[in-house]
C-alpha cells in the first residue's frame, strides 16, 4: 500500500493510509457549492460495483500490479494461493465439494484490498486518458464523477461501462444515479434516460446537488439511535462509563455527515433529552444543555460535536486560502438576510455563527471575545479550547433567562467544575444536582405533586435553594463558612447562591490577552562561536501551576553541546505561545526550534529529548511527508534526529536508556 500510495490521484481514496470515505464526499460538496457561488455548471455520477472483491477477475489484476512494480516475490507467492484456493459451499449442515475458481479475492484477505486498488488506479487513468475534463472519484467500490456538464459526464459514464464491460465487473443500477447543480443539464440527463437525483445518501453522508436544503440521511440516524436510550438507561454500568459511551459511540454514530448538512435546534435537543433519560438524570427541572455541555464537557454534547466535527473536516479537506475567502464573501456579505445554502462553508460559517463567531478575512476569524484566530492555522489545541469557551459561553446565556439562573453569562466553568472529578461518586451526584437546576426543595416539587405546603420540613421555614444551601439552621454543621459569610453569599446572584457556579476572576480575560502578545522565538538563536560537525541538542519544557486550568504558564529551552564535548552553549528559549499552557507544548516548541536550528546551520543533529510524546509525535510525520525515516521505539530514552542535505531529511533512532549523552549531561533519562 505504501508502495502504490504515490501513484494513486488525490481523489482515489480507498484503502489508503490517511484516506477515508469522507475524503469522496466532501469533496464533491464542496465542488458543488463553488459551481453554485460562481453561478456555474456541475454535473456527475455514482456508480457502485456489484460485489467487486468476488467479481474482480485475476489475471487482469495481476498484470497491473506487475505494471505497478509491485514485487515479484509477492507477486508469485500472491498468484499461487489465489489459484490453489478451494472454496465449498455449505446448505442446510452438508458441505459441498472443493470448488476453484479464476475470478474474485477473497474478501478479509489484506492483499484483496491492494487488487481492489490496482482496480481504481487503472480506471483513474483511463478515464483521465479520454476524458480529460471528467475527475473521478473513487472509494473501494463505490466510483464516482464531476464533469463540468451534462454531456461530459453522459460520455464519460459510457466509457466507465465499458471499460467496466471489458474488466468483466458488473455495476449496481439500482444504486447507480447521475446529477447536475444545474436544473437545465439535469434535463438533458433526463432526456438521457438517466436517473436523477437532487439529494441523496454518498458513502455515510448526506450529498446535495441543488439549492434545496436537505437532511434526511443525518436525521434518520436521529430516529434510529432513539432505542439506545432505553438500553442505556437500564444498563447496570456506572454513571461515568455512560458518559464516555455517549463520547464514544452514540454521538459519532448519529453525527456522521453533520459536516455538511444544516441541523435546526430542536433536532440537538431531542438528542440531550434522550441522553439524559439513558444517564437517569431527567428529574423535573434538569437542564440537558447545562447538564452536558458544562458539567459533563462540550463533548458530551450533540451539538457541540457537530460544531466541532465542522470545524476539523474543514481543517482536513479546505483547498486554499483562497478558497475560504470567496466563499466566505459570497456567504458573509452579498446577502442580505442570511439562508442557509447547502455546502461545507455555508454549514461552517452557520455553526460559527452560533458561537459569535465572524469571518473577516482569508482563513482568520473574530471569536466571541473579539479575537482574532486563524481557523485552519492556529493550533488544534488552542482552537478546541477556545471553541469549547464560546460553545459554553452561548449555554451560559441561554440559561441566564431561568429565574434561578440570572448572571450566569459571567461565570467561569472550568474554575467551578475544577476539582470536582476526585470527589466520590456520591457527592458528585449530589453536586450535579445543584448545578444542573434539578427541583429537590418544597418551592418547587408544589409544581410536581400538587402540594401546596413549601415550607422547609427541617425548619419550617420558607423552602428554596437559597435557604437550604445558606440559611437552614439543620445544616449549620455542614458549612464551612460563618454565619456572615453564609449571608453574604446568599444575596448574590442566582446561579451562585442558588447553584453554585463560580464567577469569572476579572483578571482572566487581561492574562489571555497578554498571552496572545507572547513572540514566537523559535527561530531566535543565540548562534555559539564554535560548534561540532554534529550537533547535539538537548531540549526541555517546564509549566508553572501545572495544576491549574486557568493560570499555567509554559517555558521552554535548547542547549546544545560545544566542541569540547564537556559544556553547554544556551541556544534557544522562552514562553510558550498562545493560550493553551502546557509543559507538553513547552517540550514541543523546544524540539521545533531545534530543528529549525538544524536547517538553518544545514548540518546533522542530534536531538535529545526526555519526553516520550514527542518522539511519538515526531515519528508520525513520516507517514505523512515522507521526510524522515522513523525505526521501532524500543525502551524509553532519547530520541537522535540525523538532518543533513537539502531537502531536509531526518531519521529517527531510538537508543537504549543506557546510552549517556555526550560530556557530563546528569540526566535522568
Amino acid at each position: 500500500m505504501q508502495h502504490l500510495q504515490p501513484l494513486a490521484p488525490s481523489t482515489c481514496t480507498g484503502n489508503l493510509p490517511g484516506k477515508h470515505a469522507a475524503h469522496v464526499w466532501y469533496g464533491i460538496m464542496q465542488e458543488i457549492e463553488l459551481a453554485q457561488l460562481n453561478k456555474g455548471s456541475l454535473s456527475g455520477w455514482v456508480v457502485d460495483l456489484v460485489k467487486a472483491f468476488n467479481m474482480l477477475p485475476r489475471t487482469p489484476i495481476l498484470h497491473f500490479t506487475y505494471i505497478l512494480q509491485v514485487a515479484p516475490q509477492i507477486m508469485l507467492a500472491w498468484g499461487s494461493a489465489l489459484t490453489t484456493m478451494e472454496r465449498r459451499f455449505k446448505l442446510h449442515n452438508c458441505v459441498g465439494p472443493s470448488l476453484r475458481s479464476s475470478t474474485g479475492f477473497p474478501e478479509g484477505c489484506a492483499l484483496s484490498v491492494t487488487a481492489m486498488l490496482a482496480h481504481n488506479l487503472v480506471a483513474h487513468l483511463f478515464l483521465r486518458l479520454r476524458h480529460p475534463s471528467v475527475t473521478l472519484w473513487s472509494y473501494v467500490d463505490n466510483i464516482e464523477s464531476t464533469a463540468p456538464d451534462a454531456h461530459a459526464a453522459v460520455q464519460a459514464l459510457e466509457t466507465f461501462h465499458s471499460f467496466s464491460d471489458v474488466m468483466d465487473v458488473a455495476i449496481d443500477k439500482e444504486k447507480s444515479y447521475s446529477w447536475s447543480v444545474d436544473a437545465s443539464q439535469r434535463k438533458t440527463l433526463r432526456d438521457q434516460h438517466q436517473v436523477t437525483k437532487l439529494s441523496a445518501r454518498d458513502l455515510g453522508g448526506h450529498a446535495q446537488y441543488s439549492k434545496v436544503v436537505t437532511n434526511s440521511t443525518v436525521t434518520n440516524r436521529f430516529e434510529e439511535i432513539k432505542p439506545l436510550w432505553g438500553r442505556l438507561a437500564r444498563s447496570l454500568a456506572p454513571y461515568a462509563q455512560k458518559v464516555r459511551a455517549l463520547v464514544a459511540k452514540a454521538w459519532p454514530s448519529c453525527l456522521h455527515g453533520v459536516a455538511s448538512v444544516h441541523m435546526a435546534d430542536d433536532h440537538f435537543d431531542k438528542l440531550r433529552t434522550g441522553a439524559l433519560q439513558g444517564l437517569g438524570e431527567h428529574s423535573s427541572g434538569t437542564s440537558p444543555a447545562i447538564h452536558l455541555s458544562l458539567i459533563e464537557g462540550p463533548l458530551a454534547d450533540p451539538q457541540f460535536q457537530a460544531l466541532w466535527q465542522t470545524v476539523q473536516m474543514y481543517r482536513e479537506h479546505n483547498q486554499t486560502d483562497d478558497c475560504t475567502s470567496f466563499c466566505m464573501k459570497e456567504l458573509h456579505y452579498t446577502r442580505k438576510t442570511y439562508v442557509p445554502r447547502p455546502g461545507p462553508m455555508s454549514v461552517l460559517l452557520n455553526r460559527l455563527h452560533q458561537v459569535a463567531w465572524s469571518w473577516t478575512q482569508g482563513t482568520e476569524f473574530l471569536d466571541h471575545a473579539m479575537q482574532v484566530i486563524d481557523l485552519r492555522n492556529c493550533p488544534v489545541q488552542e482552537l478546541k479550547g477556545r471553541l469549547t469557551e464560546a460553545w459554553q459561553m452561548r449555554i451560559q446565556g441561554i440559561a441566564s433567562s431561568r429565574k434561578t439562573f440570572q448572571g450566569m453569562q459571567w461565570m467561569n466553568v472550568p474554575l467551578t467544575m475544577a476539582g470536582t472529578r476526585h470527589l466520590p461518586a456520591e457527592d458528585k451526584a449530589l453536586l450535579r444536582v445543584c448545578l444542573n437546576g434539578t427541583f429537590f426543595t418544597a418551592d418547587r416539587k408544589k409544581h410536581q405533586k400538587g402540594q401546596g405546603d413549601t415550607s422547609c420540613k427541617h425548619c419550617g421555614l420558607p423552602d428554596s435553594q437559597v435557604h437550604r444551601h445558606w440559611l437552614c439552621a439543620a445544616f449549620t454543621s455542614c458549612r464551612t463558612v460563618s454565619e456572615t459569610q453564609a449571608t453574604e453569599v446568599a444575596q448574590m446572584m442566582p446561579c451562585i447562591s442558588a447553584h453554585g457556579w463560580m464567577p469569572e476572576p476579572p483578571s482572566l480575560q487581561p492574562f489571555r490577552r497578554e498571552l496572545a502578545k507572547i513572540p514566537d522565538e523559535t527561530k531566535s538563536f543565540l548562534v555559539p562561536p564554535a560548534t561540532t560537525d554534529v550537533v547535539y541538542a538537548f531540549t526541555d519544557g517546564s509549566c508553572l501551576a501545572p495544576t491549574c486550568a486557568l493560570s499555567k504558564l509554559a517555558t521552554w529551552g535548547v542547549v546544545i553541546a560545544m566542541p569540547d564535548m564537556a559544556t553547554f552553549w544556551p541556544l534557544a528559549s522562552g514562553v510558550v505561545k498562545g493560550r493553551v499552557q502546557t509543559a507538553l507544548r513547552g517540550e514541543i516548541t523546544a524540539a521545533t526550534s531545534a530543528c529549525w536550528y538544524a536547517v538553518q546551520v544545514g548540518k546533522p543533529i542530534i536531538l535529545w529529548t526526555d519526553n516520550d510524546l514527542v518522539f511519538t509525535r515526531i515519528a508520525k510525520i513520516p507517514a505523512e511527508t515522507g521526510l524522515f525515516q522513523a525505526q521501532p521505539k524500543r525502551r524509553r530514552s532519547v530520541v537522535s534526529l540525523a538532518c543533513s542535505g537539502s531537502p531536509f531529511r531526518t531519521q529517527l533512532v531510538r537508543h537504549q536508556e543506557n546510552l549517556q549523552p555526550p560530556g557530563r549531561c546528569q540526566c535522568r533519562k
